[in-house]
């Protein structure tokens, strides 16, 4: 079985009537320092009467990083057009777990939400950076250091999982090795017929048996394929070490995610700035945008602070934020876990005694009553253990 290769690519987006001269010169940077893997649209890339989209996904498939240029004339009221063909780039990018860079060309600034379609929406949690005429060489050094960076994660990643599988093969060897070497053992013992007959009535003895996932249980000459369910059961108590109870009782300075019922994902501080999203996981400083701990208050309410910035959960309207903190009335920053059963709470604000609201279940932070939307799920969290390399 042949390993996938590592992906390496680079895809240049873009409108040629709005940053088609950047573009070509960025294509040139690039290709003088990453050579084959660039992938521009010009020169030969797509050729009259090829399948644009079929040759867009395939070259994404091997993509590390997708460049987003986006000037002033970027003309997002075209992406509500589904053929248009930088909606699919993007919308393909986001969902071949490409990094996507918005990167801002003299002036250009990011469309609304409003602007983007659903599945684009998240583009609007990729941190931005900026090409300009005045400062092109360092611009363009910095963008290079993030894609090299996305490079030599995929590389290490790619490496630590040939690693494991190599592992993994030599003990399925070594326990073929030792199964086979017990079942010749016992066929050379075998007792006589005297001797089977003087211990028909005992139960046979299990030769081995092992926790260790590539290694099958003998019993009486015959062997058990226990992979499937000693998998499912390590995958259980993965599960059942990360989600702690009830989560109405957070240990004090300990950090967590909170996580999301009906879509799974986090709560993230993009960036760790002040705007707020849901999203998958943060790869963004070992995650610590994610991260926030409970500092408990009077009464069983506490503040819920981030790791990465120690801002504070703030909310007293609608809209959600984080806030650096008041020194007075600090209710609009008070929060308690309510239990709603199967370890997953809601998280209540003091104010107006609101819920956290994933509005419509989307990545967009809310304040709203009890949701009859998916039976409250948009409303229910729970907290979880951070990663275990988070400094």
């Amino acid at each position: 079985m042949s390993a996938e290769p590592i992906r390496q690519g680079i895809f240049v987006c873009y409108r040629r009537s709005d940053t088609g001269a950047y573009a070509g010169r960025l294509n040139d940077a690039l290709c003088n320092e990453f050579g084959e893997n660039v992938f521009f649209d010009l020169g030969g890339a797509i050729d009259g009467g090829d399948d644009w989209k079929k040759i867009i996904d395939e070259r994404l498939e091997s993509c590390a990083a997708l460049i987003v240029l986006i000037g002033t004339n970027w003309q997002p009221a075209r992406l509500a057009n589904p053929e248009d063909i930088v909606r699919h780039e993007i919308s393909s990018a986001l969902a071949h777990n490409v990094r996507v860079i918005p990167v801002l060309v003299n002036g250009g600034t990011l469309p609304s939400a409003a602007d983007l379609p659903d599945e684009m929406r998240y583009l609007l949690s990729r941190q931005m950076t900026e090409l300009t005429d005045r400062h092109w060489r360092a611009d363009y050094e910095q963008l290079a250091k993030s894609i090299r960076k996305e490079i030599a994660q995929r590389q290490k990643k790619k490496s630590a999982l040939f690693t494991r599988g190599a592992v993994a093969a030599l003990v399925v060897l070594l326990g073929l090795v030792l199964f086979m070497t017990v079942k010749n053992r016992r066929t050379n013992e075998a007792p006589t017929m005297t001797d089977r007959s003087s211990s028909a009535a005992a139960p046979p003895v299990p030769l081995g048996k092992s926790d260790d996932l590539s290694t099958a249980v003998v019993r009486d000459g015959t062997t058990e394929a226990t992979t499937d369910a000693t998998t499912d059961a390590q995958q259980r108590r993965e599960e059942d070490s990360t989600n702690l109870g009830t989560g109405s009782t957070p240990v004090p300075n300990q950090y967590y995610r909170l996580q999301l019922r009906h879509t799974k994902h986090f709560i993230d501080a993009a960036y760790c700035t002040d705007e707020l999203n849901l999203q998958a996981g943060s790869v963004y400083d070992n995650g610590s945008c994610e991260l926030f701990r409970f500092v408990p208050d009077d009464g069983g309410w506490s503040r819920l602070q981030l790791m990465a910035t120690a801002k504070y959960l703030d909310a007293c309207a609608a809209e959600v934020r984080l806030d650096a903190g008041q020194p007075g009335d600090a209710s609009c920053q008070l929060w308690r876990l309510v239990p709603a059963g199967d370890g997953w709470s809601r998280l209540q604000l003091k104010r107006d005694g609101q819920y956290l609201e994933a509005e419509g279940c989307s990545t967009k932070i809310a304040l709203g009553p009890v949701s009859d939307l998916q039976g409250g799920a948009c409303q229910l969290w729970r907290i979880v253990a951070p990663p275990t390399d988070v400094r």
